[in-house]
């Protein structure tokens, strides 16, 4: 954050005094998230897979304003405000990735005490978390928050995070071991997707604030590098989608894949400062947008063929049954005419 020492942002939170992963790391992991979750919950809202991909999407945008608004603004209060929501969606993000992982690998609502177990997690951390036991004050010397936030606090909501880790990993493997082959693929590039996510999301957070108390960094822009771990979960989910029909999507996905992959090309303008960056990034973005232009199309073909394909299946299917049904009518009759020349 650069508190009152630079000049208040414009649009809330764009500066030129920011570290330059700053908008490279947040921007484009919450386009990619926010395409890809909101086109899954669209096209079919009242799957509650659908609702859970949604709602973590949410949540991590939503952290990642947070962070953003930490990294730019100089009102000590408006940050004092959004520091106090770190834990509550890391604790947030925690409970619904467990949620969503048993029901993708159970395909069925999480049990009522599963849901009760969720509340007893999240209760402490709604409640204490605009409280001093979450954060007790501010350094306008320092512009910064770390030593004032609460050791238990902070050690609760990362116990959860790490908690959600291993639970996550439990169900995938029970799940997969009773899993047919095909759904033990999606389990594979599932859990890998969250876990990914989770772990590079909670441990280097945790390690960039670590690091900033015991003095070895000066701010906490380690944890910058913690939020490409959701662009890397979106990607294998847009990858079930096509090869897998996961969530009930067929093209939808792909091609808000492809316009986050845009977006993300397009933010490296952020950093651009030189002719030359600048001019091999518009270079970048316009091979990009051609090879996206491309593999949406070839997308769009294959599901196309895919569908036609299916509708032949279906009318050989029918055709077999009505041929099935002649044959014994076939026999039936020749048995009723042997009988009746006998």
């Amino acid at each position: 954050m650069i508190c009152y020492l630079y000049e208040a942002p414009k649009y809330f939170f764009f500066t030129t005094e920011t570290p330059d992963l700053l908008y490279y790391s947040h921007i484009p992991a919450v386009t990619i998230a926010l395409l890809v979750g909101s086109f899954v919950y669209l096209k079919d809202p009242k799957i509650l897979l659908n609702k859970l991909l949604f709602l973590i999407t949410i949540c991590f945008s939503l952290w990642t304003l947070v962070s953003l608004v930490s990294w730019t603004n100089v009102n000590s209060d408006l940050l004092l405000f959004a520091w106090t929501f770190y834990g509550v969606f890391f604790g947030l993000i925690s409970v619904l990735c467990i949620y969503f992982s048993y029901v993708f690998t159970n395909k069925k609502d999480v049990p009522l005490n599963y849901k009760l177990f969720f509340i007893l997690l999240l209760l402490p951390i709604l409640m204490l978390g605009h409280t001093n036991i979450s954060l007790s004050g501010f350094n306008l010397a320092l512009c910064d928050a770390f030593e004032y936030e609460g050791l238990a606090f902070k050690l609760y909501t990362n116990l959860v995070g790490a908690l959600a880790v291993v639970w996550i990993a439990l169900i995938l493997i029970k799940g997969y071991l009773r899993a047919e082959l095909k759904f033990k693929q999606q389990i594979l590039l599932m859990g890998f997707g969250i876990e990914l996510f989770l772990f590079s999301f909670f441990s280097i957070t945790f390690f960039a604030t670590y690091l900033v108390k015991i003095g070895i960094f000066q701010d906490s822009r380690l944890e910058m590098y913690g939020l490409f771990g959701m662009t890397i979960f979106m990607v294998l989910i847009s990858v079930m989608i096509v090869k897998f029909k996961t969530f009930n999507v067929s093209l939808i996905a792909p091609q808000a894949l492809v316009i986050a992959l845009i977006i993300l090309t397009a933010s490296k303008y952020t950093f651009s400062n030189s002719s030359t960056d600048i001019a091999l990034t518009t270079v970048t973005l316009f091979l990009t947008s051609v090879a996206g232009l491309l593999l949406v199309r070839s997308v769009r073909k294959e599901i196309k063929q895919r569908k036609e394909l299916e509708t032949l299946t279906g009318q050989l299917e029918k055709a077999n049954l009505r041929l099935k049904e002649l044959d014994k009518l076939k026999s039936e009759f020749v048995s009723i005419a042997s009988h009746q020349l006998r």
